[in-house]
Parts: C-alpha cells; sequence; structure tokens
C-alpha cells in the first residue's frame, strides 16, 4: 500500500528529524517521507537529500504566509487573552511558534499535491520507535491522538481544554479528502 510521511522542521531539530527518517525507512523501506524546510544548512539539506524516498520542500519564504505572523505580531488581543488565562504577555518565542504551528496545515495541503493517499504527519521532534501497522491497517479517514490524562487534567486546571496532540496525525484516506479536511482546518 502507498504510505507517505510528511514532517517539518528546522536546523535545531535536523538531528530528530535525521533519526526520524532512518526510523521510517527501518520499518517502511518503500515509504515517501517530505521534509518541509524551514531552515536547515546547506550540509544539512544535503544530508536529508541523501536518503532514498525522501523529498526535501523547500518552505522558505515564498511560501511563509505573513499575513498570519502580522497578525499575530499586531494582535493586541492575543496579550490581553494570554494576561487574563495566565497572568503573562506571549513572548517572542510563543509569537514565533504560534506563527510555525499555523504553517503546518499549509505544508500538508502541500503534501496532498505530491501524493495520492495516506500521508502520516509527525512533527519534527517525534520518532516512530516500532511498527505502527495496526493503525496503518485501521478503518478511520483521520486519526489523532490525545494527550496523556495527566497532561489533560493539568491543562483543565490552567483553563486549557486542548486534549488532541497534533504533533501525530493520521490521514487514511485519498488526497483529495485529506486536502478537503486540511481546507476546513484552515478556514
Amino acid at each position: 500500500y502507498e504510505l507517505n510521511f510528511a514532517t517539518i522542521g528546522d536546523t535545531d531539530f535536523f538531528d530528530l528529524i535525521e533519526r526520524s527518517v532512518e526510523q521510517i525507512q527501518r520499518y517502511y523501506p518503500d515509504a515517501s517521507v517530505y521534509i518541509y524546510d524551514w531552515g536547515f544548512t546547506s550540509t544539512e539539506r544535503r544530508t536529508l537529500d541523501s536518503y532514498d524516498e525522501v523529498t526535501l520542500v523547500n518552505w522558505g519564504k515564498k511560501h511563509l504566509s505573513f499575513r498570519i505572523e502580522q497578525a499575530i505580531e499586531n494582535s493586541g488581543i492575543l496579550n490581553k487573552m494570554s494576561r487574563a488565562v495566565t497572568g503573562r504577555e506571549i513572548t517572542d518565542f510563543h509569537k514565533r511558534n504560534a506563527f510555525l504551528y499555523r504553517q503546518k496545515p499549509y505544508c500538508l495541503l502541500d503534501a496532498c499535491r505530491r501524493i495520492e493517499k495516506r500521508i502520516i504527519y509527525v512533527d519534527g521532534d517525534t520518532l516512530i520507535t516500532n511498527s505502527i501497522d495496526e493503525v496503518i491497517d485501521d478503518n478511520y479517514d483521520i486519526g489523532v491522538t490525545l494527550r496523556p490524562r495527566a497532561e489533560i487534567e493539568a491543562a483543565k486546571a490552567r483553563g486549557d481544554y486542548h486534549v488532541l496532540n497534533a504533533g501525530v496525525i493520521f490521514f487514511n484516506t485519498d488526497a483529495e479528502s485529506i486536502e478537503h479536511f486540511i481546507r476546513e482546518w484552515i478556514d
């Protein structure tokens, strides 16, 4: 069956992404791996390009949605909300992470155009440690993981109800259906 993995990252995630590629190829040697380059060095790019079945996608400035970054930078509402919930303002680090998080569906949308079906998205710091055949072969269209119960309870205590872990997403359907879901996600 066709199996595709997609991940995103920059030089800070290079070691983990390289290890992830090795693990994917260990368990799924025929799988395609799409790596969205948010800022690897030229040496890191050459290293990732050297793996079979890996496509390195330059996700440079022409792809990044600066409207989102500007909205984050210019939004006083986010800081008001953050102060109300956490008592702190959003730092530049948080703004950068929020901006990059919002790029994930755009990268996945691009991946849909490169494949026919089935994408497993993993964050740059996620490693496959053994076979995931039972998840791949199950009957569903989109699969996500829940955060651990203790993490969910701690988040609820802070008034945060994010229970899904978007660091691993299984799209177990055709590219057209995946694209439709991702467009809804973006909207």
